[in-house]
């Protein structure tokens, strides 16, 4: 038998493979980039837990800073005002468009921050003591004491409902 010729053969050429895709990626990088994204949702949830117990132990240090000041110089009103300026920079520190809100609003947001609705009593010291007149009989020890228990436990409270944006 005689081998027929090579080149009137009806052959194909050899066919190479295509080139090596990057997608999709093998299993081991989506396992990979999981965990990576596992450890920013971590480490992202830590950051902003650890800035808000740090704005949590500050505004506590503050508040016991007033306080001693008040029992130095036994000047209630600069208490309350201090106490009242002291909630609104926490809760603007938390929530950056409380900045703008005042009266009833600004009560409304201290209660969403907080644990807790704000007593009738501190909303009138709040919206109406700092202001007021030094001679006006307001009851200030009480109220003050009312005043700085509310204002504690309300940093304390804003650990559990501070906004994510802080």
């Amino acid at each position: 038998m005689n081998a027929p010729d090579p080149a009137a053969l009806p052959l194909r050429d050899i066919h190479l493979p295509g080139a090596i895709s990057a997608w999709p990626p093998a299993p081991g990088w989506w396992v990979l980039l999981a965990l990576v994204m596992v450890a920013l949702i971590v480490l992202a949830t830590f950051l902003v837990r650890r800035r808000r117990y740090q704005i949590q132990r500050e505004a506590a240090n503050e508040l016991a800073g007033i306080l001693k000041n008040f029992s130095q110089n036994q000047d209630e009103r600069m208490a309350i005002r201090g106490i009242s300026q002291l909630l609104r920079r926490v809760s603007i520190t938390l929530d950056p468009g409380s900045a703008a809100h005042t009266g009833d609003t600004w009560l409304d947001t201290l209660s969403a921050l907080g644990q807790e609705q704000v007593p009738d009593d501190i909303k009138q010291a709040l919206t109406t003591l700092p202001y007021s007149h030094p001679d006006d009989d307001d009851g200030g020890s009480e109220t003050l004491t009312r005043l700085s228990a509310f204002a504690s436990s309300w940093i304390k409270g804003t650990q559990k409902t501070a906004r994510a944006d802080a």
